[in-house]
């Protein structure tokens, strides 16, 4: 897929118009995190804290 843009200012834009999703994993009876999505399929979902990634049930 390739995507043109008129100008360099279209572009930055429509970049700044992306905003991450932010979900919640429970990785256990008490452990919880939360942070930026990076994946999901069906009730598991990978989530981006920091520099660390945690999978987990989304909740």
């Amino acid at each position: 897929m390739t995507i043109q843009f008129e100008s360099t200012r279209e572009a930055i834009q429509s970049a700044a118009k992306i905003v991450p999703i932010m979900a919640c994993v429970s990785m256990g009876k008490y452990a919880t995190a939360q942070g930026e999505l990076v994946w999901q399929k069906g009730d598991i979902a990978c989530v981006r804290a920091s520099s660390a990634m945690f999978v987990g049930k989304r909740i």
